[in-house]
């Protein structure tokens, strides 16, 4: 789920901009990568797909961020690299995104793909912004493989900190409810690929269409394994009893609920969206009765001496 919203732009440009996505997926999935990959809803300053790092084909929780630029014109010009201007708002956008972002170009008629992590040391200001070099030998090939495993952290703290920005929409979105949520897995028996095909009512209601569906396919220990590093931020328990569908694919519903460790990660992050509060001054007390004359407190003084000297 993703807090980006569509902006009008042609239907042109959205085919573009979705053949660009969907071909960066198949990188991602196929043989150089062997990784999850999550598409979000199209917009042209947030945050394209998601990218999960897996280990032998369990998730490990360690996430990147794709913004993907899709068209022959991101290819142009002479030198070794590629350049391409980003505005303010999206530069603010991606370099306080609470995972590493990485900016692909993609022209999937020719079938050249690059890369290059958004930082601002590897950026340069210009009258509208900024500009970024994308070099020409970053292939998003198996030779990328190295570089996005060692550069994306393993820490299990910033790990866990970032399912929490990953999901926050879908955090709210249970929240407002009130109620338990309900994550409907498929666990194929035959597959080496355990888990799949992750559907979720945010409202509780399987009658109605899932508010997600989420392609995964992965392999596991078991379910508390995978609920554990993708979805740090919950509790559940089985709303039902698990169905065997044709002998095939064993089906987990499970009813979903906010840890207060999630509500209190929506409080701090909007009490820091907000800014510091507007307060009144704090009154300093004063006890003016009770204050020493200048004779009364060098008296004071003059006897504490005393009393030190015995």
């Amino acid at each position: 789920m993703s807090t980006n919203r569509k902006k009008p732009g042609s239907a042109r440009t959205e085919r573009t901009n979705r053949s660009g996505v969907h071909a960066v997926g198949s990188i991602f999935l196929g043989d150089d990568f062997e990784w999850f990959y999550r598409p979000q809803e199209v917009s042209d300053v947030g945050i394209d797909a998601i990218v999960e790092i897996l280990d032998d084909d369990e998730p490990t929780g360690r996430l990147i961020a794709l913004q993907i630029k899709t068209g022959a014109s991101y290819f142009r010009g002479s030198g070794d690299s590629y350049a391409v201007t980003i505005e303010n708002r999206h530069m603010e956008y991606w370099t306080k995104f609470d995972l590493p972002v990485y900016l692909i170009l993609a022209d999937p008629k020719k079938g050249l793909f690059r890369w290059e992590k958004v930082e601002r040391r590897l950026c340069q200001p210009t009258q509208n912004g900024w500009k970024i070099n994308v070099p020409k030998k970053n292939a998003l090939d198996a030779s990328a493989k190295a570089y996005f495993e060692r550069f994306t952290s393993n820490d299990p703290q910033a790990m866990m900190r970032s399912n929490f920005a990953l999901d926050r929409e879908l955090i709210e979105e249970i929240e407002k409810t009130g109620n338990p949520a309900i994550f409907v897995w498929e666990e194929w028996i035959n597959k080496g690929l355990t888990w799949r095909n992750l559907r979720i009512h945010i409202d509780g209601d399987r009658s109605l269409k899932p508010d997600l569906e989420i392609d995964y396919r992965l392999s596991a220990s078991g379910l508390p394994e995978i609920m554990a590093k993708l979805f740090p931020w919950c509790t559940y328990g089985y709303a039902e009893d698990v169905t065997d569908q044709m002998g095939e694919v064993n089906l987990h519903v499970l009813s979903v609920e906010l840890r207060p460790e999630a509500l209190a990660y929506l409080q701090v992050e909007r009490f820091f969206e907000a800014g510091y509060p507007d307060e009144q001054e704090v009154t300093v007390p004063h006890q003016e009765d009770d204050q020493l004359s200048e004779d009364e407190y060098n008296d004071m003084m003059f006897n504490m001496r005393v009393a030190e000297e015995r």
